[in-house]
Order: C-alpha cells, then structure tokens, then sequence
C-alpha cells in the first residue's frame, strides 16, 4: 500500500489539484498496465508467425510502443507539476488511439466505431474542470468534421449531438462532486477551528487546574468502575485502567479483543450467550444485568455510541465489580429466610394448639373464650400472611422466584378462588359474581401465581367493600387475557393511586385503616403480573368503588377450553327402573346416601351399587335422623345445601345415641372442612368429585371403622410443640401418631415399626431433612414409604425440589398449615394403600358384608315403612 501510494501521489498542497491529478495517476496506470499486456500479446503474435504480413506486425507494435512512451510521458508531466498539460495530452493520445484503432476511418465518421471517444468526454470532468466536458466534445466532434472532409464523408451529426449530452450528464456530475467536496473541505476547515479552538480552552483548562492535578488523578485512579468501548465489529478499541484491576487482564490483552475472548472459561456458557446478545443489541440503552465472572460477581451495562449524525459506531460496557453487594445480598436473603423459619415454627404451634382448643378438643368452652382464641388465631394467621410476603418480596428481589409455566385454565382458577373466598365475601354480607365465558382460552402461566394474584386482588375488594359486592370479568383479545376485579368499595384517590402499588403503602382513608394489612400485596401482584409479560393497572372513584385490571399474554397457538377439558363429572343418564330391578342386589355394607339434588344422588348410588355396596337415598335433610335411626347404615354421606342446614343435622347424628356410632362423610360444594371435622364429621370431600374419589373416601372411612385402617403417620420434628400438636390432632382424626426429633431418631423408628406415612420438617440438628430422605431412599424396606414435607422455609429452588420428588416426596407443605388441610393431603397419599386393602378380601381378616347384612336384616324388621318422599 506505502508503494501504491507513492506512485498515485503528486506533490501539491491544493486538494482539488491533487485529486484530480491522483485520479489523473490512475487512469494512467490502468491503461499502462493494460497497454503493456497488449504489447506482450503482439509480441508473441508476431513470433510465432502468426501476422499475415510483416505490416500486420509491425505496425500493431510501433503504436502499442508509441503508446506507452505517450503514458510514460505524461506521467511524468503529472508527477512534476504541469496537471493540466498532462491531462490534456492524456485525453488527445486517448482520441488518436481510438480513430486509428479501425483502419478504416469511414468507420469512425459515420460513428460506428466512435463510442471511445466518450471516454475522453466523461473523463475530462474529473481530471480538469467539469466544464471541460463541454471542450473535449467540442473538440471531439470537429475532429470528426475535419476527417469527414478529408475522406468526403457526411459525418454522424446526431453522434455529435449524443457527445454534448454526454458532456452536459458529466458536467452536472462532477460540479455535484465538487460541491460536495468543497463542503466536505468547509465541515473540515470548521472541524480544524473547533479543535484548535477546543486544544486552546483545553490548554487554559488544563493550566487552570494544574494545581489540583495531583488530587485529580488521585480521584481517577480511585474510581472502581472499568470502561471498555467495543467497535461494530466487536473489538475493544478503548478501556481504562480500572477494567484491567477488575477482569485481573492487562490493558494491552483487553485492547483488540472481542467480549468471548474475555469471558474465555471464566463465565458460563449461558451468561456468555446473553453477553453477546446485548453487546450485539446496538439499538437503544440496556439496564445492568449481574453475572458470575471467575470468582466475581459483576454488574455490566450498555450503552451505543453514535456519531453525530445519529449512526451506531459502537457500544460502551461499564463494568462494576458487584461482589461484595451481592455477598450482602445473599446474607438478606439468608437472613430473612432464618427469621421467616424462626417466626413461622412459633407460628405453627401457637395456631395449631388454638385450633386444638377451638375445636374443643381440652373441653368445652365459653361464648368469650372462642372470642379470645378466634382473635389470638386470627392475629397468628394475620402475623403468617406478613412473613409470607416478606418472603415472596426478598424472593422476587433476589431474583430466585421462578415461574412453573404449564397450560393453565383462568377459567378453573377464577372458579376456585372465587370458592375459597365465598365464606369472607357471605360473612360480610357481599355478593361475589363471575362473568366469565366458557370458551375462554387457555394460557401459559403458573396457576399458583395466577391464583395468588386473584386472591389478593379480590381479598382487598372484600376488606374495602362495605355494601354491594364484587365481580370477576374475564375477556380475551388478539393477544391477551384480560381480568378485571369491579368492587363498589371505598374507591381510591387520585393522590393514592399513583403510590398504590408500591411496597409497604396504605391509603389515609379511615376505611383502609381499620381493616388489617401490610401494604405489600399490592405490589406482590404488580411484580406476579410483570413475571408473565402481563400489566395491572386501576380505575377507581372515591365512594364509589375501583375495578383492578390485569392482563396475562396469550401463547402463540390458543387452545380452546372443551367440555372434556373440565374436570367436571356430569350425572350419568338415569337407567329405566325395570332395568334396575332386574340387576343384581348387592350385599355389601350400607350406605345412606343424603343430597336434594337428584342426579347427583343417582350418580353416588350407581358408583356406590358397582362397587357391592347397599345405598339408601334421603332427599330430604329433615328426615336424615329419622332414617338414619331405624335403618342404622354403616355410613352416611351428606350434603350440607339442602332444606335444612347440613352441620345442624350432622350435630343431630353425633347428639344421638343411636347414631352417634355412624361416620358421616360430609359432601358439599362449600369448602368448610375445619367445621365438618370439628363437628365429627369422619372425612369431607368438595364437589365437583374425581371418579374414584369417593369410593377410596368411603373405603377408606369404612375400614376405619371396623379397626382395620388405623394408618400410622411418623412426625419427624425437631421443635417438641410442634410434634406435640401434629400428634395430638392426628390422633384426634383417627390416626396412630410416632414422634422423633432428628433424622436419626426417624431412621430408627421406622426400622423398628415401618409407618404409613412420615411427616418430615427439612431444617433439623444433627440430621437434617434432606439427608433422612436420602438414608430412607437408600433401604428397599423404606423406599415406598410415602414423605410429606412440612417446614417452614418453603422449597423453592426448583433442582432441589425435583431432587426430593425423585427420591419419593409427595407433597411439600409451608408451616404453619391447618390441620385440615393437613389431614387432606395425609388422607390423599394413604388413600392408595387404603385401597389396596378395601379392594384386595385376602388383606382382610374379616368380610364386613356378612355382619353388616345380618344386622340391617335384624335391625329393621317390624319397623314402620319409610316416608316414600324422604327415601328412595
């Protein structure tokens, strides 16, 4: 390139003149190089004996010759200074060659041959001036004249006329390139001003401030953030000293090196991969995203760099060692996590025991004393919600709260929602409504969450609701699902929205303040929402009420909720009554059945009638006593909806001593199971019911019954109230109860008596939770028993807890947890075991059907016909 240069370079300080003579220099040695491979061409044409003639070879040779000597020359006329002279003998010599180029010059006349000479014309505004065009044509075309008279021949006028055009296109070509080099040479001349101006206040600045130079790079030198720009190609063009301290490189290694040769082994593949992705995003500012960095934790963020007319011409990283912050970070989290254990472990015993008491498990008490415990049980539960959203907010601070994203029906968690909270919205006299429509698409997302962000959303219409009530309206668009919460509450201000979903904020309204609450949830769901691509947003009028928006994104393909999609079980078709009589009577024990729903009766009758069972139905609530007295079923399934309250007859059924003795499996689509089992009530199901599930219930509360399904539960728990309560209400429920305190007091009592089930906490001395399961995993006599988790620091990293699922945990549990919901999911990892032995006679050591048989065989005769409206 050096040698390149010089030989297109002249020696001249006017930049016009030295353009046009460089391009003057190119031309010349194109058409030199070109010339000299037609000279070597003739050469060999004539040695070889290839020319006719000796005139063909000679003649060919001498102009080829005379050529080069031609560029020679006017080269050197080019490189000594005489541009313009050069330049015109250059255009001449590239006339001449192109008339005697076709030895027949009538040829050239009439133009067939004459299209070089518009090389000349278009050449002439780049190496002289533009309007020097207009010269070359003019001289073009007389030449053309004077050989026409010469040879008397009209010449081509209309070639001629094509010659000024030329010229007048490359006039207005090159008077634009000279424009806008002169522009160029101005923007560079003000460019040159600005610096010398700029060198000039630099150098006052610098003179200025030289006495505080010392504390100035004292203060550079202490700056911990490093700066590296990277090019369009992603090369490090420019770092500071503190990048080098920070990536442990030296300045000279970081310079000319792109981000993956940085990063080398000393970040994942994955933090790599975003690295790249942001550098490469050259489109706006991107914020800090923090990675592992060797042993460093480090905070980087971009920014593009533009020139100034607005192009991309590279990205700026800013680099900030975050080590230390996210050390303090880890220690938040820790912390909180401690404390969340330490608080919810008193927790768990303090309500578990009020609910003992409230039960009336130590005695019956007094109208105020329920009032007292209500209140204390009300304030622990109240105190459980307060750590759990002090733990959901360092989750989702730190990053570690993860989405569990599957198919989710809104449809279905709206529904049980709206369930759950159906007793806080009738307690207050609220209506609560649901428009929802059925075709509702589905969605990816986490229902947890989902119902999470329903939960508090439509617990806040409750406490801020003071007459009317709330609704639920779902609708679906292009490209999400949107759900809107409408309650006619208290409404909210104008100053108060705007801080209403930030943490730890309570509206000043007398109404807000009397109800309980932390001024967390609010923004707990705005972070949920903001977790699946989703906004919230309200609209409220103070008196009037507030409706609180949210959407969640639709997937790509939507999937359209089917009736076969719900888990729904509808009535089977009623079969005629002739084709009952003649099936089969069964013989197996008997069971009243007791709904004023009809279909739904029929439909327990027949799952009941296939399994062998022997059913009774009672449509009627008041005659549920009456029937149950003189018929004495072995157990009894009831609705609580019906003519008369449900818990009043089931208080009837345990009040007298002829019933007393038969379970009663409570059935209903209210979700009060606390209160059923408090009452007596040996299980309680809520519909709409899986196929089996009540089968296994009815199997299950039967074998029970008959002193043959006392399941034995193992409470592994190292706080000695806590394992006192699980044992005493256990116990309560019907189970046999083993207690022990650490991982290796559980390893010994499940080797001297295999439990049912074991309740495990994680966080223990000496051994903890995860190693015990371990240990049991390890034995082939333990490895099938079924593991609940209850602790109180909930599992939320999603290795850890598939590690346990693998190793055969079924269910994971968050201290503290009611006991019914205790006993639920007790009851529904049994119930496969208690199956096994109710369908299975040989696991029986006596069939039920026969005593069961005679007794209602001796029971009921002579007994006064049953009322046919009642029974059926």
């Amino acid at each position: 390139m050096g040698i390149w240069n010089r030989l297109l370079s002249v020696p001249t300080l006017d930049p016009v003149i030295a353009r046009r003579s460089r391009v003057l220099n190119i031309l010349l040695l194109g058409t030199f190089l070109g010339t000299l491979v037609l000279l070597l061409w003739i050469i060999l044409y004539g040695s070889l004996g290839w020319a006719p003639t000796q005139a063909d070879f000679v003649q060919p040779l001498a102009g080829t010759v005379g050529m080069v000597a031609g560029i020679l020359v006017v080269y050197a006329l080019n490189r000594s200074g005489l541009e313009k002279l050069s330049a015109w003998l250059f255009l001449i010599i590239i006339i001449l060659v192109g008339t005697f180029a076709d030895p027949d010059l009538t040829q050239v006349v009439n133009g067939y041959s004459s299209a070089v000479y518009v090389i000349p014309i278009i050449t002439a505004g780049v190496i002289l001036s533009p309007g020097s065009s207009f010269t070359v044509a003019a001289l073009v075309s007389a030449w053309m004249a004077s050989l026409g008279v010469y040879l008397a021949v009209v010449p081509n006028v209309f070639l001629m006329v094509i010659f000024f055009v030329i010229a007048l296109v490359s006039w207005i070509s090159a008077r634009s390139l000279e424009r806008a080099l002169d522009e160029l040479r101005a923007i560079n001349r003000e460019l040159d001003q600005r610096v010398e101006e700029r060198t000039l206040d630099l150098a006052e600045a610098l003179a200025r401030e030289h006495a505080e130079a010392s504390k100035n790079q004292a203060v550079l030198s202490g700056i911990a953030d490093g700066v590296i720009v990277f090019d369009n190609d992603g090369q490090a063009i420019v770092a500071n000293p503190s990048i080098g301290q920070i990536l442990e490189l030296e300045l000279d290694t970081i310079l000319g090196s792109d981000i993956q040769t940085l990063m080398g082994s000393d970040v994942e593949e994955a933090d790599q991969k975003m690295m790249m992705a942001l550098l490469s995003d050259k489109e706006a500012r991107r914020s800090s995203v923090k990675f592992e960095w060797a042993a460093k934790t480090l905070s980087v963020s971009f920014a593009p760099v533009t020139d100034d007319i607005g192009h991309v011409t590279g990205t700026v990283a800013v680099f900030r060692d975050y080590t230390r912050e996210a050390e303090i970070d880890r220690m938040k989290s820790d912390f909180v996590s401690i404390v969340s254990h330490e608080l919810r472990t008193p927790l768990t015993s303090i309500k578990g025991y009020l609910d003992l008491l409230l039960m009336g498990t130590a005695g019956p008490l007094t109208m105020q004393q329920s009032s007292f415990l209500e209140i204390a049980r009300d304030n622990s539960i109240r105190l459980n919600s307060l750590v759990a959203d002090l733990l959901d907010i360092s989750r989702i601070e730190s990053g570690r709260t993860e989405l569990e994203l599957q198919v989710v029906s809104i449809s279905d968690i709206i529904e049980g929602v709206a369930a759950s909270l159906h007793q806080q919205f009738a307690e207050r006299d609220l209506t609560l409504t649901l428009d929802v429509p059925a075709d509702l698409p589905e969605i990816f997302g986490d229902a947890n969450r989902c119902a999470q962000i329903l939960t508090n959303l439509l617990s806040n219409a409750c406490k801020y609701t003071i007459t009317g009530g709330a609704t639920v309206r779902a609708r679906a668009n292009k490209s999400a699902l949107q759900i809107d919460v409408i309650d006619s509450g208290v409404g909210i201000s104008v100053q108060a929205k705007e801080k209403l979903f930030s943490r730890f904020f309570r509206a000043r309204d007398k109404a807000v303040r009397q109800q309980p609450g932390t001024g967390l949830g609010l923004n707990i769901t705005k972070s949920l929402v903001e977790m699946h691509g989703g906004k919230i947003w309200v609209e409220s009028t103070p008196g009037v009420g507030s409706t609180f928006s949210f959407t969640l994104p639709l997937p790509a393909g939507i999937v359209l909720e089917t009736a076969a999609g719900k888990q729904v079980i509808a009535p089977p078709t009623v079969p005629d009554r002739e084709e009952e009589t003649e099936a089969s009577i069964p013989s197996g024990p008997w069971i009243m059945v007791v709904d004023d729903n009809e279909d739904v009766a029929h439909l327990f009758r027949l799952q009941l009638e296939k399994e062998g069972y022997r059913v009774t139905v009672v449509n009627q609530g008041s005659q549920v006593v009456e029937v149950a007295r003189q018929l004495r079923p072995e157990l009894i399934t009831l609705d609580l909806l019906m003519d008369v309250d449900g818990l009043a007859v089931l208080r009837e059924l345990q009040s007298n001593p002829d019933t007393v003795d038969i379970p009663v499996i409570i059935v209903s689509v209210i979700s009060e199971s606390e209160k059923g089992l408090a009452l007596g009530a040996a299980d309680y199901l809520v519909k709409p019911l899986e196929e089996n599930e009540l089968l296994s219930c009815v199997r299950r509360v039967l074998d029970h019954s008959d002193g043959r399904g006392r399941k034995k539960i193992l409470v592994v728990d190292d706080e000695i109230d806590i394992v006192g309560w699980l044992k005493h209400s256990l116990t309560h429920c019907g189970f046999e109860v083993g207690e022990a305190y650490d991982g290796f007091q559980a390893l010994d009592a499940v080797q001297s008596e295999k439990p049912d089930l074991i309740l495990l906490d994680l966080n223990m001395p000496r051994m903890d939770g995860r190693t015990t399961i371990r240990r049991l995993r390890e034995r082939e006599e333990t490895r099938q028993i079924p593991i609940v988790v209850l602790s109180a620091s909930p599992v939320n990293d999603g290795a850890d807890r598939a590690r346990m699922v693998n190793m055969g945990v079924k269910e994971f549990l968050c201290k503290p947890v009611t006991m019914a919901r205790l006993v639920e999911e007790v009851q529904r990892h049994l119930a496969p075991v208690a199956d096994t032995t109710a369908t299975n006679p040989s696991l029986s050591p006596a069939d039920p059907s026969e005593r069961s048989r005679d007794r209602h065989l001796a029971g009921t005769a002579g007994q006064p016909a049953l009322d046919a409206t009642g029974v059926s």
